[in-house]
């Protein structure tokens, strides 16, 4: 009974059924022996049937005394800090979840963004890749409908003697001579109506006249095109052999009905 409150001591069926604050109660009398560690009301010298008779019908009103200096420095410490505040369960839950859900909000924005870089690179070589058209229907999740084209012209060009200058080159050096052979021509087919379809190790394949039809000026396109390489490669230095130039073998065709699946499906097997 020493951990029962007043009010339930007077009224034995209220007690039997309890009350919040008669819990509150019970639960500061717990921390009173926490603090001092020891019995209830172990400051007292009175039994224990004088400090329920007490507690029970005031006054003068009975309840346990802690002297300051018997209490521990963090129950000091956190009176200090929480100096003229109004806290309560309610208030720090209320703040715990604030600080989840900003947190929350953030790792959201976090991975947001990066899965909008990765869209967008995902984007971007998907478009180096196919044409324009073929990229967007994949990215709705479309169909891609054989398409057929009456006219169209085909460059293909690759480097001659590229297999001896493999040999006796350093794989780095191989990447190197490609990487920067490609830029230039990537470079040059920019200024003309043209389709980048594939490179091929040492080969370069570009067409004209899909995806974007241009009338009869495919041939012409092509042609302008492969001049301009040619002129381009003549002045190019391969850096590991600055000494000996660089020649290419050029091809050119024009055909009918060439569907453009069919060049779909050569990019895809290669």
């Amino acid at each position: 009974l020493l951990w029962t409150a007043p009010e339930l001591l007077r009224d034995p069926d209220m007690r039997r059924k309890g009350t919040f604050k008669g819990d509150i109660y019970s639960f500061a009398i717990i921390l009173q022996e926490v603090v001092v560690r020891g019995p209830p009301y172990c400051t007292s010298d009175l039994s224990a049937e004088e400090i329920i008779k007490k507690v029970k019908k005031p006054p003068p009103l009975c309840r346990p005394n802690i002297a300051p200096e018997m209490a521990p420095l963090v129950c000091i410490q956190f009176k200090t800090i929480n100096k003229g505040k109004k806290t309560n369960i309610i208030d720090s839950m209320l703040r715990m979840l604030e600080q989840y859900s900003s947190n929350l909000e953030d790792l959201i924005r976090e991975r947001t963004e990066e899965l909008e870089i990765e869209k967008q690179k995902t984007e971007k070589l998907l478009s180096q890749m196919l044409p324009p058209s073929v990229a967007e229907a994949l990215k709705t999740g479309g169909t891609v409908e054989p398409e057929y084209f009456d006219q169209v012209t085909i460059y293909f060009s690759d480097i001659v003697g590229f297999t001896t200058i493999s040999a006796l080159s350093e794989p780095i050096e191989v990447v190197d001579l490609l990487n920067d052979l490609y830029t230039l021509f990537d470079a040059v087919i920019g200024n003309h109506d043209v389709y980048k379809v594939e490179t091929i190790g040492d080969a370069y394949m570009v067409a004209s006249g899909l995806p974007k039809r241009n009338g009869n000026k495919h041939a012409a396109e092509i042609a302008n095109m492969s001049l301009d390489i040619l002129s381009s490669v003549g002045t190019f230095k391969m850096r590991h052999m600055p000494d000996i130039p660089l020649r290419i073998r050029i091809g050119l065709h024009t055909g009918r009905h060439l569907n453009i699946r069919e060049l779909l499906q050569l990019y895809f097997q290669h």
